[in-house]
């Protein structure tokens, strides 16, 4: 083996396959890859609305089964381990996926932007934060230590939700509303996320914009956000989500999150807010992100072609 196929992603890779234990929720996806210093993710690579029975938080109801898939869109998520560098790690799968996806079509490079134009008031960067398994955990099925419940109507049918708050949402929105400008970017269909959101934020304090699984792309059965669509400067953007395609397009302006799922002990959101706020005041989120992350160095090569310049579809929308 020669010294650069050492040093490759995918050499390091199968250096470092290991079994880990899986979150009693998840059935798939048992070997992981390293990521990098902060925090992790994933997502099924099969996620296309209803056609997958393998996507799913409730393994005993085909029913609620089908409904979740339908309009709350819950990450496939290995349990995350930290090795003693405290790197995470990622399923290969998802690192396989993001090395192939394919360049956004064209007719999506130029559509215009969902949300308003910024105003005098409006917070220099745009912080964009996923829902399911980043912010809540939310499932069909009954679990006693409920943050919240709510009821959507789907389908003609009625569903039970339950909510998991991660702990110190709160805590992290406060330190971020006034300095960000936040806005909610989920695959989840709005007559869902539009009912939980009124329950996390009923006075519309942290949450400035909403956007849903509508505004998302489907790509190989996944749904990526482009951030484009945000109409924002793409040095002064950030996304944070627990599955990496979904920023596949963007992974200079994406943070990776642990996914969560239960438990009082986490705090990886309360984490993130002393480095958000190094980044109020440079110029360009992009390259402490990369250099923070890593992301390209994790998946590896992709083709240019692959990967969307923001610069420059901003510069052609003007």
């Amino acid at each position: 083996m020669d010294r650069a196929e050492r040093r490759s992603p995918l050499s390091r890779t199968h250096a470092r396959f290991r079994r880990r234990r899986i979150h009693p929720e998840i059935q798939n996806f048992t070997i992981l890859t390293t990521l990098n210093p902060s925090t992790a993710l994933a997502m099924p690579p099969t996620a296309i609305e209803g056609d997958d029975p393998n996507v799913s938080t409730d393994s005993n109801s085909e029913s609620d089964d089908s409904a979740v898939v339908d309009f709350l869109y819950s990450s496939v998520q290995t349990d995350i381990m930290l090795d003693g560098n405290d790197i995470p790690q990622i399923d290969v799968d998802q690192l396989i996926l993001l090395q192939n996806m394919p360049p956004l079509p064209i007719e999506y490079r130029y559509r215009l932007p969902a949300l308003p134009l910024k105003t005098r008031r409006t917070p220099s960067i745009a912080l964009a934060l996923d829902l399911d398994e980043t912010l809540v955990h939310c499932s069909l099925e009954y679990f006693p230590n409920a943050s919240h419940t709510f009821s959507v109507e789907f389908q003609n049918d009625r569903y039970q939700v339950y909510v998991r708050i991660r702990p110190f949402l709160y805590e992290f929105l406060e330190q971020v509303c006034d300095s960000f400008e936040i806005i909610l970017f989920t695959a989840s269909k709005k007559v869902y996320a539009d009912k939980l959101l009124d329950i996390l934020d009923p006075k519309r304090r942290y949450f400035r914009h909403r956007l849903f699984r509508e505004h998302c792309i489907l790509i190989n059965g996944n749904y990526v956000k482009d951030l484009g669509i945000l109409g924002r400067d793409p040095a002064r953007t950030i996304i944070i989500d627990n599955s990496p395609q979904a920023f596949a397009y963007h992974l200079d302006n994406g943070i990776p999150i642990q996914s969560y799922f239960d438990g009082e002990t986490d705090d990886e959101l309360i984490q993130l807010v002393p480095f958000l706020q190094s980044l109020r005041y440079v110029n360009d989120v992009r390259p402490f992100i990369r250099d923070r992350f890593k992301m390209r160095d994790i998946v590896g090569p992709i083709s240019d072609g692959n990967l969307l310049d923001l610069t420059d579809v901003a510069a052609d929308l003007l």
